[in-house]
């Protein structure tokens, strides 16, 4: 899989990010997104982590897992601090919807799961 998430990233605005990472901590990252990925695949539709859309989700989400593992795993990200007087901290929980998932893995993670339910047809009252 690090062979192909290479590739993915050559052409992606986070390859110098990707690139600068050493190779066990690229393939600690797929391995941790793989995961995060196949848990949100239930039923028939975990077949689609083997889909082109898949495969990107998964490729996302850890390039989100290198970039944001320490704020991960205290679940908030400081965003205003102030130091007069006593002090305070103002902090965004990240992705409250899901909280550990790049908001690009779950576009294409979405699309693998339609993708996944060919025989699915919408219809809409107009």
């Amino acid at each position: 899989m690090l062979t192909e998430a290479n590739a993915y990233f050559a052409k992606h605005l986070d390859r110098v990010y990707w690139n600068g990472l050493d190779e066990s901590t690229r393939e600690a990252v797929l391995e941790m997104a793989q995961n995060d990925v196949a848990a949100l695949l239930t039923g028939a539709a975990a077949s689609a982590l083997e889909s082109d859309s898949g495969r990107k989700a998964v490729y996302e989400q850890a390039v989100f897992l290198a970039r944001n593992h320490t704020q991960l795993t205290s679940g908030k990200i400081v965003t205003g601090q102030s130091l007069d007087g006593v002090g305070s901290q103002q902090f965004t929980l990240l992705n409250a919807a899901a909280p550990n998932l790049s908001p690009r893995a779950k576009a294409f993670l979405d699309q693998a799961k339609r993708e996944s339910r060919p025989g699915v047809i919408r219809f809409n009252r107009g």
